[in-house]
């Protein structure tokens, strides 16, 4: 799994800010390894194409090997969401 930050396209000296600071608000390393931070020239279509509707929830995609979307969720934990995506990942649904 990878944890995506994206960000519109910025000057290379405000990349590099942008990366330290990710650095310092993510202290553990193993999540530092996981995590990918995306500069776009446009941002909204990337968003408008994955239909993710509000930045500030959390937004959860599972694909299988192929490619396809499995599951999808957003938002915080709720154990509703959790019943879902353990049944998408059961052997033999994707």
């Amino acid at each position: 799994y990878y944890s995506v930050a994206i960000f519109t396209d910025l000057a290379p000296a405000m990349r590099a800010f942008i990366r330290a600071g990710m650095n310092l608000a993510i202290p553990d390393a193993n999540l530092q390894a996981i995590t990918i931070t995306a500069f776009l020239q446009n941002r909204q279509a990337f968003l408008d194409a994955l239909a993710i509707p509000d930045t500030d929830q959390l937004q959860v995609f599972l694909l299988n090997a192929a490619g396809d979307l499995i599951w999808r969720g957003s938002g915080e934990y709720d154990i509703k969401q959790a019943e879902q995506l353990r049944a998408a990942i059961q052997p033999g649904t994707g």
